[in-house]
């Protein structure tokens, strides 16, 4: 099912600051763009600026992000993004690209919304130039996001980020035991998949090719059986995860044997 928010659309120019930048002429960075199309929102528009906050804020609502007033399909392709991004403000509340990240994030989402009524209405389709704003939008979120997860050692690629992937968590080197990112990466897998019903879901564990391949085998579902474990506290209904362990035979960066890897050391998490 999907939920679609009906909003009042938002005079474009207004968000781009000219009408340049209906045909793609502004020379801005993406940032400077979602700056001023958050200053107007905060402004002009605030209960478009209210449900944005509520998407970057699950705790705001009964149940979970996917079941809130956003068209479902959008969060499920975006919530990867949403996880990781809300995982790394609680680790690193200070660092200058969360304030970047979350308004793109949020100008990804507010600009999706409004391109959905915004056909044949303003005296002009102006559905299009909402569509451009999402994808410069999400393209700002992309590069933050997956700037400030290598400063703090969260090894994420592009393809984490997308709703077909599995969710990823990291582990240091030789070590099974959570970290304090991974712990909240966790959380907010959680946040995001709580539905109030049971949930199955699978818990891989990988290694890299630095070790024995035996050893490896044995680490590897010592991560997944850590993971699984504190993932299913999260969870309601208590559920039981289906562990499983398979060494160094899948890895995301293939290597050479007795090459260590971050992407290597993780475990997958399936629902």
């Amino acid at each position: 099912m999907k939920y679609i928010l009906a909003a009042t659309a938002v005079v474009l120019p207004l968000a781009l600051g000219s009408a340049d930048a209906t045909a793609g002429k502004i020379d801005e960075t993406p940032i400077s763009l979602i700056e001023r199309h958050f200053e107007h929102l905060a402004y002009t528009d605030f209960a478009g600026y209210q449900a944005m906050r509520t998407a970057l804020d699950p705790s705001s609502k009964h149940d979970n992000p996917k079941e809130g007033t956003y068209e479902a399909t959008e969060l499920d392709n975006y919530g990867h993004a949403w996880v990781y991004l809300s995982a790394l403000v609680d680790y690193d509340p200070r660092s200058t690209l969360a304030r970047q990240s979350k308004r793109a994030y949020a100008c990804y989402l507010t600009a999706r919304r409004n391109a959905m009524p915004t056909a044949g209405s303003e005296g002009g389709d102006v559905t299009g130039t909402w569509l451009d704003l999402a994808d410069r939008c999400a393209a700002s979120l992309r590069t933050t996001l997956l700037l400030w997860a290598e400063g703090t050692s969260v090894p994420l690629g592009r393809e984490d980020l997308q709703g077909t992937a599995p969710y990823r968590m990291f582990f240091p080197f030789d070590a099974a035991t959570i970290t304090a990112i991974g712990d909240n990466i966790l959380h907010y897998i959680a946040r995001f998949e709580q539905t109030g019903e049971t949930v199955q879901f699978v818990v891989e564990g990988h290694a890299d090719r630095s070790g024995d391949e035996a050893y490896n085998m044995v680490l590897s579902k010592q991560r997944a059986e850590a993971a699984g474990s504190k993932f299913a506290a999260y969870m309601k209904n208590d559920p039981v995860p289906q562990i499983q362990a398979v060494g160094e035979t899948e890895p995301l960066a293939p290597t050479q044997d007795g090459i260590r890897h971050p992407r290597n050391r993780r475990v997958e998490i399936m629902i």
